[in-house]
């Protein structure tokens, strides 16, 4: 049969949605969670390719490949992607060459990467082979309301989308938000239950903005049941809006009920809780459509880790009970920090809860002796499993019995040298290194023949290999992976005879970099001082804004920002001597000129302006900030005064006249 994948990772959810992804291009796929079950697979029945993990219990991807290789054709020379989500290091390059292995790809894999990988080595491409039955839904007031999605037009003629659907219940919405991180996902998410429809917008797998038509989770009665405004406020500010005067914020903003800061923040809030709410759901549909776009909606905020949402969802809205549901599920698998996880511990929002159990893990306890815990911790258990920075692997069988002993006797001996220690000593090589050149991050000289280079990088790598770190804190790891980038790219470097002649030569130069240096260390300071002067600024804390704008000066005067600021700063101080306030403009038209872009010196110079008397002056400078930053509050507000006051003469006029 044609078209028949067979993808094997330790992660069901993975599996699951990537069966989702090909599938709805015509390929049947089968899954399969550790090494042994894989090759079995293979063994028995017949595929035309193989997605398999390198990191996989009872047996890794390189024993499973090189077992498939020795089969019988034709199951031996299916091709066959090993992925992993470590850094591709020269020793895996060298094993999967020597496996044969199709390719050695870096997860996560976005979606159209992977479809386009399969379509490529699947020759005769199957066509849609099965249609998903999809059920009827009638329609009804919500799915009028319902909010809108765009076909992206950017997609080639007669290219097929790639879309994924199921049920909420299989697959759940922390564990699909994960999984549209983890495939680096751009399309539209919709989502439907009962008379309750969402969709939101995914861009390289990150949540950016939502849309809901449910009336509950609309502006206004959000911020009614928030107590921002009353109810007598919510009505006028509808009729307002029935009557073409704008936006419901802006007419809130207008009205004076709300300032613009208190909207857009409700607006940021608005947009959390719509996607927060889904959490809730018991039950439901999705449906993702790639290269989709949502029309309209709202903002979420930008560059939140997908892995910070779940954790926040699964904290406080998904319903305990599913979620004891689904740890049951694994009661008798061991539960660890994860060797290879989405993300790094740093970039995501851990509560204390979930701190606590991460630090508390060494690989030997079992999901099921977390049951009888708090809600708190299991909810964290959860969450932190979903997002991968825990993993859980299976028990039973000697080689387990033989990993769980060597993953224990390894802890031991980290904790007897300590991870503080580890980790210093790791932070101190990566200091070193940065200092050194090539040659003496090798340890060899400048005249150090081809094969003495190649000792040198063999004999530094073996020290510093990440995988001799995948076991340790998710900080060691890190300082791991930095020290062994640096000593690769030395090796890549000086490998090259052409490369290394021109490294020499710019090690020659020596007197320029170093000039340098200090001039972008100066820089550095200059800044450091900036923007102390901008904190001491918000605290009107004038003259100690202006000493540190002025040290900001004297060390980088080519920086509009700073005159800009220095000059706005000597205004506040000296507004009633004339002398001083012709001083403070020159400063920021010289920062105007050296910052054009930035709305900031149109902002103080129109503020300036408008002190000495020059409105139509001051007016054109605000105009050209907004013009520059649309969301600059301080330019709209001042806008938004010289429009009130026009108003009022207008009126004035107009009585006066009678």
């Amino acid at each position: 049969m044609s078209g028949r994948v067979l993808c094997v990772d330790s992660d069901p959810n993975l599996c699951a949605i990537i069966g989702e992804a090909l599938g709805a291009q015509g390929y049947r796929v089968e899954a399969r969670h550790d090494g042994l079950a894989a090759l079995e697979a293979v063994s028995t029945d017949d595929f035309d390719l193989a997605l398999i993990d390198i990191q996989l219990p009872r047996r890794d991807g390189f024993e499973v490949l090189e077992s498939i290789r020795a089969l019988r054709t034709p199951a031996c020379d299916i091709p066959v992607f090993l992925l992993t989500g470590t850094r591709i290091t020269a020793g895996y390059k060298e094993r999967a060459r020597a496996a044969r292995a199709t390719a050695l790809v870096k997860k996560p894999i976005p979606l159209d990467k992977l479809h386009a990988l399969v379509k490529k080595h699947i020759k005769d491409a199957p066509p849609r082979v099965f249609e998903r039955e999809r059920p009827a839904v009638a329609k009804s007031a919500a799915s009028a309301a319902a909010p809108s999605v765009a076909r992206a037009s950017a997609k080639p003629a007669g290219a097929k989308a790639i879309a994924l659907e199921g049920e909420l219940r299989d697959l759940d919405f922390a564990s699909l938000l994960h999984h549209l991180h983890g495939l680096r996902a751009t399309g539209a998410l919709i989502l439907t239950h009962a008379r309750r429809r969402k969709v939101v917008q995914v861009r390289e797998g990150y949540p950016v903005g939502v849309k809901s038509n449910l009336i509950g989770e609309c502006f206004g009665n959000l911020l009614v049941q928030r107590g921002a405004i009353d109810q007598a406020a919510f009505e006028e500010s509808v009729a307002r809006m029935k009557a073409g005067e704008g936006l419901q914020g802006r007419i809130l903003v207008a009205m004076q009920v709300m300032s613009e800061e208190e909207v857009a923040r409700a607006l940021l809030e608005q947009a959390e809780e719509k996607l927060l709410e889904v959490f809730e759901w018991k039950r439901g549909r999705y449906e993702f459509k790639q290269g989709a776009r949502l029309a309209g909606g709202l903002a979420l905020p930008q560059g939140r880790a997908p892995a910070s949402w779940v954790l926040e969802g699964v904290r406080a809205r998904m319903p305990i009970e599913r979620i004891d549901r689904r740890l049951r599920r694994r009661a008798d698998q061991f539960v660890a920090r994860a060797d290879s996880p989405f993300y790094r511990l740093q970039d995501v929002e851990l509560a204390d809860v979930e701190r606590q159990l991460v630090d508390g893990l060494d690989g030997k306890q079992r999901v099921g002796s977390f049951l009888r815990s708090d809600e708190r911790v299991r909810r964290a258990l959860y969450g932190l499993i979903v997002t991968g920075l825990l993993d859980t692997r299976a028990a039973g069988g000697d080689a387990d019995g033989r990993r769980a002993t060597d993953r224990a006797s390894a802890g031991r001996k980290r904790d007897e040298r300590g991870e503080r220690d580890l980790r210093t000593e790791l932070a101190a090589s990566a200091e070193r290194m940065r200092r050194q050149t090539d040659f003496e991050v090798l340890g060899v000289g400048t005249d150090a023949s081809v094969e003495e280079i190649e000792a040198g990088f063999e004999e530094v790598a073996r020290r510093a290999h990440p995988d001799r770190f995948q076991h340790s804190s998710q900080s060691v790891r890190a300082l791991a992976d930095e020290v062994f980038a640096r000593i690769e790219a030395a090796h890549e470097r000086l490998r090259d005879p052409r490369k290394r002649q021109e490294y020499l030569l710019e090690l020659q130069r020596g007197e320029r970099r170093a000039a340098q240096e200090k001039e972008e260390a100066r820089k550095l300071e200059a800044e450091v001082e900036f923007q102390r002067g901008e904190a001491l600024l918000r605290e009107r804390k004038y003259e100690a804004a202006l000493l540190c704008f002025g040290n900001a000066l004297e060390r980088n005067p080519a920086e509009g920002e700073y005159h800009a600021h220095y000059g706005y700063c000597l205004f506040l101080i000296h507004q009633d001597e004339t002398a001083m306030v012709e001083e403070a403009i020159e400063h920021v038209k010289r920062g105007l000129k050296l910052a054009r872009d930035h709305e900031k010196p149109y902002l103080f110079l129109g503020r300036l302006y408008k002190a000495i008397g020059q409105g139509g002056a001051a007016e054109k400078m605000f105009t050209r900030a907004v013009q520059i930053r649309p969301d600059s509050v301080e330019a709209l507000r001042e806008l938004r005064l010289i429009n009130m006051r026009k108003n009022k003469k207008g009126l004035i006029g107009r009585i006066l006249r009678r």
